[in-house]
């Protein structure tokens, strides 16, 4: 598989995902409307733009090169056929990339009791 190919997918698949669990039963809580970034996680409010998280990305990739032409493929190895000339490389790769998630329910509006007022001519 194509790195591109498994970074589409892997997006695709956790939008779908995120997306399908917000129409069950008390899907509104999955990537509910929240207030401010918990602390060491991988979320983080955008305000108006809504909620984000970062999708680490620690893959194994092989650059392969065939008769001039290369690919960068995830995992993958193939057994070269006859006549051609090839050569290959085993990396790591580490990334981040942000991915904005589909918003669920807001959050319920707050309203204050009404405030009694101190005034000093009642007592």
């Amino acid at each position: 598989m194509e790195l591109s190919e498994f970074i589409q997918n892997t997006f695709s698949e956790i939008l779908k995902g995120v997306s399908g669990a917000q129409t069950v039963d008390l899907g509104g809580n999955v990537a509910a409307e929240t207030f401010g970034s918990p602390v060491g996680s991988n979320l983080h409010n955008g305000g108006r733009a809504g909620m984000f998280t970062v999708v680490d990305f620690d893959v194994a990739v092989t650059v392969s090169e065939k008769d001039g032409a290369g690919s960068i493929r995830v995992g993958s190895i193939e057994a070269p056929k006859d006549k051609e000339t090839s050569s290959e490389n085993t990396s790591r790769v580490k990334f981040a990339v942000h991915l904005k998630l589909p918003q669920g329910s807001s959050a319920p509006v707050q309203r204050s009791a009404p405030r009694s007022v101190y005034r000093p001519d009642i007592g």
